[in-house]
């Protein structure tokens, strides 16, 4: 059978939506075939008037069609445009654009009934005019299919992986502050045996030394003291005892010096681990707002820089108080290095005149009603102790789960 074919090769140009950013629209072929006995199409195939006639029938439907399509694409850009800026999920845009897929699917099914009806409607109009044309019968197929119109590829980033800019920092920041919180545990420790043991050093020494001016006494009472240690558990201030109570101060300052320059180190690391986090942490957001859908992503990077400087000054202040505890129990450590310093002649003089057999008390001394724990509130151990507990705070700023949440709150990256 001889056909009559009209085909719109430009069609996906005519739905298109001029500045679209947000669909990608179908793409679709529009083809009416119409055939025709071939007695007959020997006699309409020069009839250009009556082929003009089913031809312009086609291209209404086919305008019709494309400006249903056009509009519906429209309509969804604009929504989309709203959507995206108002930070809606995907999933959302996905549902929407299902029912625009739906609605041009309608479209395309009554595109093809229509043309199928306004060439018939051509044909009788004109078979009437030839009575002997009306028993020719004439097959119209109209075909208007395609893919769905989908989502920009660049919509698919608000589904991206979490926000993990300066995660690695922030463990990092971590790890340093419980390494601080532990040496400020050991300072207070550290600093509470010195503050003892230069209590019981200085008391100790002034009995030995007023004990020392009389040599008369130095024999029975040695064994007193040898045997009230052994027995009992009980020091007592002899010779000896006051070498070991400047041992352990000595050693233990040793300790404090080097701990305390831990301390400083770690919390001056924490500055710079802290300036890591914010560059990493608004690298990515500055990365991932270029690179989201909506016009207004960029905007809310200054937004995201505030929120961000605010919490690390909050955290700077506090870790800049406890440097400055460090500073100050390391001038503590001076003070008291030179207080040990100051008592050392004093004990190498004692440590000479001690004896195998010398006593320095006649009468046994116990030492339990010395201050020891009742140490000034202004010590190093309170300083060091303080330390310990104000770095807690900082930790609970640099949770990575709350820096996160708090400064990308409410925005494309939350």
């Amino acid at each position: 059978m001889a056909k009559f074919e009209r085909s719109k090769p430009r069609i996906n140009e005519d739905i298109a939506v001029s500045g679209a950013r947000w669909v990608v629209p179908p793409k679709l072929s529009f083809k009416v075939s119409v055939e025709f006995d071939d007695k007959i199409f020997k006699q309409i195939k020069d009839d250009a008037i009556l082929l003009e006639e089913m031809g312009g029938a086609i291209d209404k439907v086919y305008e019709q069609t494309c400006a249903s399509i056009k509009s519906k694409i429209a309509a969804f850009e604009k929504l989309a445009q709203l959507m995206i800026d108002k930070n809606a999920p995907k999933a959302e845009l996905d549902k929407q654009l299902a029912g625009v897929n739906r609605s041009i699917e309608q479209d395309r099914k009554i595109a093809e009934i229509a043309c199928e009806q306004a060439v018939t409607a051509e044909w009788k109009k004109y078979s009437a005019k030839k009575k002997d044309y009306l028993k020719y019968r004439i097959k119209i197929v109209a075909t208007v299919v395609g893919s769905a119109a989908g989502l920009a590829t660049s919509i698919g980033l608000m589904a991206s992986a979490p926000f993990t800019g300066g995660a690695s920092a922030a463990l990092g920041i971590i790890a340093m502050l419980k390494s601080a919180i532990t040496i400020g545990k050991e300072l207070a420790s550290a600093w509470m045996e010195v503050e003892a043991a230069q209590v019981v050093l200085k008391k100790q020494l002034g009995l030995a030394e007023a004990a020392a001016q009389n040599v008369g006494t130095r024999k029975v009472n040695e064994y007193t003291a040898i045997i009230v240690s052994q027995f009992l558990g009980i020091a007592q201030p002899c010779m000896k005892n006051c070498v070991s109570q400047l041992d352990t101060v000595e050693k233990k300052l040793a300790g404090i010096e080097i701990r305390t320059h831990d301390a400083s180190k770690a919390l001056n690391g924490l500055l710079d681990k802290q300036e890591k986090l914010r560059d990493e942490f608004l690298k990515e957001a500055k990365a991932r707002l270029a690179k989201h859908p909506s016009t207004k992503a960029m905007e809310q990077l200054r937004t995201i820089e505030q929120r961000l400087d605010e919490l690390m000054t909050e955290s700077t202040l506090l870790v800049a108080a406890q440097i400055e505890k460090t500073s100050e129990l390391y001038k503590r450590f001076q003070a008291a290095r030179i207080t040990t310093e100051s008592l050392r002649p004093r004990v190498e003089k004692l440590a000479k005149m001690r004896g195998l057999d010398a006593v320095i008390l006649e009468n046994v001394l116990i030492l339990v009603d010395l201050p020891i724990a009742a140490l000034s509130g202004n010590a190093p151990m309170t300083v060091a102790k303080d330390l310990a507990i104000g770095i807690g705070p900082i930790a609970g700023l640099m949770a990575y789960d709350k820096i996160r949440g708090k400064v990308l709150d409410g925005t494309f990256l939350a």
